[in-house]
């Protein structure tokens, strides 16, 4: 089934009328994993999300793929093994970068069986990633990061780690689902489960856009809704009962502009005193703080740090660089979101919880472990549906799958294809492979059928007018602050304002989508009301 809403009451028509095997609640990268790996196993699989899909932590958090502590060796060998998988799935989205690591002594005297720990345990624990990593001089790290203090290092080194965009992972895990025959849709939202012998049977669902109430029915329903799993719970009337507390931690990812904090490369900090590890990555003229917190919480979190979060923040920031004080009101930006905590995982059923009518709630994990704990999630049901109704499935191909590759056009193959006039900046066209990987030349022949759009609507830009139609045909968009908020987060589009162009992507936008009069209004006074509040954040 492909992304797109143009024909929405032709699906919706087709959800409502069969009885999937999986039901995934949820367009996050952890549904979108479970829908995935369930489909590649021959599947009937449904995906529906409420928003857009990775609208909050899958689309907020920019992501190391390393970017972890983890207690036991067994964790970090998978990490890394599921790193190679990542970068190779996903190559477009991939960019290594190279981390400095910085490890501070602590600033009281350890008792005595802390230095026994630190003489006999931790050297254990960094022979298991230090061959990936490069030691580091005081004189180079200071040449590197003039304003890092070096005062009382323990240690000091420079590895290699990957970047990936999780919001464009999201998207294109959703797509290669698609392509297995997953039914997936946005702007649907659960408000009741349906039942037979107080057994979740389905959902009732309210579409968002026409505020239609249909039935959704599948043998299992899984929440994989994120900050949203507590509200999704309670919908479901038989299972009112406190559940045990899950291991989790809390991660928080800040944005503050770059003279809060001045580095010129990433930088992860190791602040034993706080036992924190704060990892910072400069963006243009912004920095990305992430850090995170233990913690047993499953309730919908508050975007916003609690005081005694801040402070041992601010101690660490403030240990590493002396002159630059972090204040609350240096934040431009902050998201928090709980996932698993992969250190005090005991078995397999701690990553998730399944009522007394069936339904199973689940979180995000670390990233490198995401296809794991799908797969692990989807086992757990082929073992039930070979148990209680004597069906097999196969085993899952996910780990196998490409889902996107690499373009293998070059920019003198597009030029040739433009019209004479058309111009495409080797910046342009390197952001816009990694944007849309081998589907570049889908987009291409989008850039075609634009021009006659052009001629209605002149924008100022051809390729904005073509990414519209792709996103409408291709990826599911049917409001514009979705387009709108998507573009804000990927590297290209800080450069190029589309403000001029606002009145041309809502005209193409109502002619493809068919909106009603009421709809051009409201939208129109959404997206200007969302771009005066973002402008502050464009680079």
């Amino acid at each position: 089934m492909a992304l797109s809403n143009q024909n929405r009451q032709e699906a919706c028509f087709q959800l409502m009328n069969q009885t999937f095997d999986v039901l995934v609640i949820g367009g996050g990268l952890t549904g979108a994993s479970i829908c995935l790996d369930a489909s590649t196993r021959g599947m009937n699989v449904a995906l529906i999300e409420q928003h857009d899909f990775a609208i909050e932590a899958s689309g907020q958090f920019n992501t190391l793929l390393l970017n972890q502590s983890y207690s036991k060796s067994k964790f970090w060998k998978q990490a890394y093994k599921e790193q190679s998988i990542i970068k190779r799935q996903y190559s477009p989205l991939t960019q290594t970068v190279d981390m400095v690591n910085v490890e501070y002594d602590r600033d009281i005297e350890p008792n005595k069986m802390v230095k026994i720990k630190e003489q006999m345990i931790d050297p254990l624990k960094s022979s298991r990633y230090e061959k990936h990593e490069k030691p580091l001089t005081k004189k180079s790290s200071h040449k590197r990061e003039p304003f890092l203090s070096l005062n009382r290092v323990k240690h000091l080194s420079l590895h290699q780690d990957s970047w990936i965009d999780q919001s464009l992972m999201t998207l294109n895990t959703l797509k290669k689902a698609g392509q297995f025959n997953a039914d997936v849709m946005n702007y649907l939202k659960a408000v009741q489960f349906i039942y037979h012998d107080k057994k979740v049977i389905g959902v009732e669902v309210e579409d968002q856009i026409t505020g239609e109430l249909f039935h959704i029915k599948a043998h299992y329903v899984i929440n994989a809704t994120g900050s949203s799993s507590e509200s999704v719970r309670k919908l479901d009337r038989y299972d009112q009962e406190p559940v045990r507390p899950l291991p989790m931690r809390k991660m928080i990812q800040l944005v503050v502009r770059k003279e809060s904090i001045p580095i010129n490369q990433p930088i992860t900090i190791h602040y034993p005193l706080t036992q924190q590890r704060v990892t910072l990555i400069p963006y243009g003229q912004y920095v990305w703080i992430k850090t995170s917190e233990r913690t047993y919480q499953s309730h919908p979190l508050e975007n916003e740090l609690s005081d005694e979060e801040f402070y041992r923040l601010a101690h660490v920031l403030a240990r590493a660089f002396v002159k630059h004080t972090l204040e609350k009101e240096n934040f431009i930006d902050i998201h928090t979101a709980n996932i698993i905590d992969y250190n005090l995982i005991e078995n397999q059923t701690d990553q998730w919880y399944q009522s007394n009518s069936g339904l199973i709630s689940t979180f995000g994990v670390p990233l490198p472990f995401y296809r794991l704990h799908a797969g692990e999630v989807v086992d757990m049901l082929t073992k039930r549906y070979k148990k209680e109704k004597g069906i097999l499935y196969s085993t899952s191909d996910y780990r196998t799958l490409t889902i996107m590759e690499q373009t293998k056009l070059h920019l003198n193959d597009i030029q040739s294809l433009l019209m004479a006039d058309d111009e495409l900046t080797e910046f342009m066209f390197q952001d816009l492979s990694k944007r849309y990987g081998d589907q570049l030349f889908k987009l291409i022949s989008y850039y075609k059928k634009a021009a006659l759009y052009m001629e209605k609507y002149p924008m100022e830009d051809q390729w904005l007018a073509a990414e519209v139609l792709y996103a409408i045909e291709r990826e599911a968009v049917y409001k514009p602050l979705d387009f709108l908020a998507r573009r804000k987060r990927y590297p290209l589009y800080a450069h190029r304002s589309i403000e001029n162009d606002l009145d041309q992507i809502l005209a193409v936008m109502r002619d493809k989508l068919a909106w009603t009069k009421e709809e051009c209004s409201y939208y129109n006074r959404e997206c200007r009301l969302w771009m005066d509040a973002h402008q502050v954040t464009d680079a």
